[in-house]
C-alpha cells in the first residue's frame, strides 16, 4: 500500500521516520516535551482557578459526574438504593436499582482522582493537561517538536484556560485525548509497528469504551483500516505480527471492555445494559437515534423530571428541518466551537492546498465521526470531542504549510506563530458565550448559599423542595452526595404531608423545612415531625 507524496521544504515523507535538520530541540523533545506542555496546561488552568472562588456544579450533568466521582473515590462502583428512592428522583441520575449516575465512567474516574488530591477539580485539570500532552505526541509523530510545541499550546488555549472543558465537571477533554491517542497511533503503527506504538493507540480506543463509545466508534474507523492495512502490508510472520501490533493494544482494549461489562452488571444488573440506558428507559421516550421510533412518555411521579421531559428533552430531540440543513448547522457550531475563527482558515487551507495522504486520512475520519451530528436526536458540540484532535491537526497542518511555503514566513516562523497565538487570544478574550464567561462560574447560586446557611445554624437536615410554576428547569434542587447518611443536607421532592412524615421518621434526628421554589424564588416553611406540614 502507498500513497503518493510531494514532501514540503523542512518535512519528511508522511511514511518514514521524521529526520530532524537541527539539534536545537532535542534537549526538550520526547517525554520532556509532553511533560513541558502538561505541566504549562495544569499550570494556567490552576492560575484561572485562583480567580475563581467556589468550583459548585451548576447543571444537572455536573451533579451526576460528581456523585460518580465520589463513589469511585471510596472504591466503590455504585451505592445501594435508598428505601425511600422516590424522594431522590433527579436529572441524569438512576435511584432504583442502584443509586448511580447514568453516564459511562471514564470522566468520573478523574474526578475521583481530584477528590484522592483534595479537589474534584484537580481531575478536571488533570484531563486537560493529558489532553494537551496526547495532541502534542499525536503532532510529534508526523512533525519536528517546534509544530508539535506549537499544537499544544494551541490546545491549551482552545480548550483549556477559561473554557468549560477545564473549569467545570461537564468534562469534554478527555475523550478528546482518547481520540488524539486513536489516530497518532494508528500512524506510528503504519510507521514503524511498534509495542508501544500499538498500546497507545489501544489506551486511546479504552478511553472513548469508557467516556463517548458511539462517537468514538465512529472516529476509530480510519485508524482500524490503517492498521489492518499495515498487517496485510507487513511481510513478517503471523506470530510476530499479533504479538506486536494486534495484542498489546487488543488486550487493553479488551480489559476496558471487560470493566465496562462489569460495571454495568453491578449498576443495573446486566452486563449488557448501560446506565445510560436504563435511566432513558426510565424517564425518556425519545429515541437515542434517528433510526429508532419515539416511545411513549413515560408515567412521571415527579413534575421537576415531567417538565424537563416535555420543556427541553422532546424539542431538542427532534428534526424540524431537513437532515442536510441539521448536518450542515451542526458541523458548523461544532467547528467554530473547536477552532474558532481565527483557526478555522488554517485547517480548511490544509485540506484544499495540496493535502498529504494522512491530511487526507484526518479530513475522512473526520466526516466519519461527522456523521453523529445527524445519526444522533441529540447534540451539543461535546458530543463530538472525539473529533478536537483532527480539528487541530488541520490546523497545525494548515499553519506549517503556510509558513514554509513563503520564504519571509519561514525566516519569521516564531514571530508568525506568535501572531497567530496572540489573534486566538484576543478572539478567545471576545467570546461572551457560557462555555468561557468566568463570571458565570465566579457566582454563588442560591443553592449553596441555602447549604452555606444550613450549614452555619449546626446539626442535619432535610430540604423538601416544592416547585410551583413558574420554574427553571435547567437548576437542580434535589441532588445528594453518594452517601446520604452522612450529609448534612439531604435534598429531596416534597410528596405530600403524609409521604414526608414517612421520610422524616426514617431521619428522626434531622430538622426539615420545605422550601417552594417559584419563578427562582424561594421561601420557607419548617416542618414538625408527626404533624401536617
Amino acid at each position: 500500500m502507498s500513497f503518493p507524496h510531494r514532501p514540503l521544504p523542512d518535512c519528511p515523507p508522511p511514511f518514514q521516520p521524521a529526520v530532524r535538520r537541527s539539534t536545537r530541540f532535542r534537549w526538550w523533545d520526547g517525554a520532556r516535551l509532553y511533560a513541558l506542555v502538561a505541566l504549562l496546561s495544569f499550570a494556567s488552568s490552576a492560575l484561572v482557578g485562583c480567580f475563581i472562588p467556589r468550583y459548585t456544579p451548576r447543571v444537572h450533568d455536573e451533579f451526576a459526574y460528581l456523585l460518580a466521582g465520589q463513589t469511585f473515590a471510596q472504591f466503590q462502583l455504585t451505592n445501594p438504593p435508598h428505601p425511600l428512592w422516590r424522594f431522590f428522583e433527579t436529572h441524569h441520575i438512576l435511584v432504583h436499582p442502584t443509586y448511580q449516575a447514568k453516564y459511562l465512567p471514564g470522566h468520573s474516574l478523574f474526578i475521583a482522582v481530584g477528590y484522592w488530591i483534595g479537589h474534584p477539580i484537580f481531575g478536571i485539570w488533570l484531563e486537560s493537561a493529558l489532553l494537551a500532552a496526547c495532541m502534542t505526541w499525536l503532532l510529534r509523530g508526523f512533525f519536528a517538536p517546534r509544530w508539535a510545541f506549537l499544537g499544544g499550546v494551541l490546545t491549551i488555549t482552545q480548550f483549556g484556560i477559561t473554557c468549560y472543558w477545564a473549569q467545570s465537571y461537564w468534562g469534554g477533554a478527555l475523550p478528546a485525548a482518547g481520540g488524539a491517542l486513536v489516530f497518532g497511533g494508528a500512524f506510528r503503527i503504519w510507521r514503524r509497528g511498534r509495542v508501544s506504538d500499538a498500546t497507545f493507540l489501544g489506551a486511546g480506543a479504552a478511553i472513548l469504551i469508557l467516556t463517548r463509545p458511539f462517537e468514538g466508534a465512529l472516529v476509530c474507523v480510519i485508524p482500524s483500516i490503517v492498521v489492518l492495512a499495515r498487517c496485510i502490508r507487513d511481510r513478517r510472520e503471523l506470530s510476530q505480527t499479533l504479538r506486536e501490533l494486534l495484542l498489546p493494544g487488543g488486550l487493553v482494549v479488551c480489559a476496558s471492555l471487560a470493566f465496562l461489562a462489569y460495571y454495568n452488571f453491578r449498576v443495573t444488573g446486566s452486563p449488557w445494559r448501560l446506565p445510560y440506558l436504563e435511566y432513558e428507559q426510565q424517564y425518556s421516550g425519545s429515541p437515542t437515534f434517528t433510526w429508532q421510533s419515539p416511545r411513549p412518555e413515560p408515567v412521571f411521579i415527579n413534575p421537576a423530571l415531567r417538565e424537563y421531559y416535555r420543556e427541553y428533552v422532546v424539542p431538542l430531540s427532534r428534526f424540524h428541518e431537513h437532515p442536510a440543513l441539521v448536518f450542515g448547522h451542526r458541523f458548523w457550531l461544532t467547528a467554530e466551537r473547536f477552532v474558532g475563527f481565527v483557526l478555522l482558515p488554517f485547517a480548511a487551507l490544509a485540506l484544499l492546498i495540496r493535502p498529504s495522504p494522512w491530511t487526507w486520512l484526518a479530513g475522512a475520519s473526520l466526516a466519519i465521526c461527522s456523521l453523529a451530528l445527524v445519526l444522533s436526536y441529540w447534540f451539543s458540540s461535546h458530543y463530538q470531542s472525539v473529533a478536537a484532535p483532527l480539528y487541530l491537526f488541520l490546523v497545525v497542518v494548515g499553519i506549517r504549510r503556510l509558513v514554509l511555503h513563503h520564504s519571509s514566513l519561514r525566516k519569521n516562523c516564531g514571530a508568525a506563530c506568535a501572531l497567530i497565538l496572540v489573534a486566538q487570544a484576543f478572539a478567545l478574550t471576545r467570546d461572551r458565550s457560557i462555555e468561557r464567561d468566568l463570571g458565570y462560574y465566579q457566582s454563588v447560586n442560591p443553592r449553596d448559599r441555602i447549604f452555606d446557611a444550613l450549614v452555619k445554624a449546626g446539626g442535619k437536615h432535610i430540604v423538601f423542595v416544592r416547585l410551583e410554576r413558574p420554574f427553571h428547569v435547567h437548576f437542580g434542587w434535589v441532588f445528594n452526595d453518594a452517601v446520604l447518611e452522612e450529609s448534612t443536607v439531604l435534598w429531596v421532592w416534597d410528596r405530600g404531608p403524609e409521604e414526608n412524615q414517612r421520610f422524616l421518621a426514617y431521619y428522626p434526628d434531622r430538622r426539615a423545612v420545605i422550601m417552594t421554589v417559584r419563578d427562582e424564588k424561594t421561601s420557607f416553611e419548617p416542618v414538625a415531625p408527626n404533624q401536617p406540614p
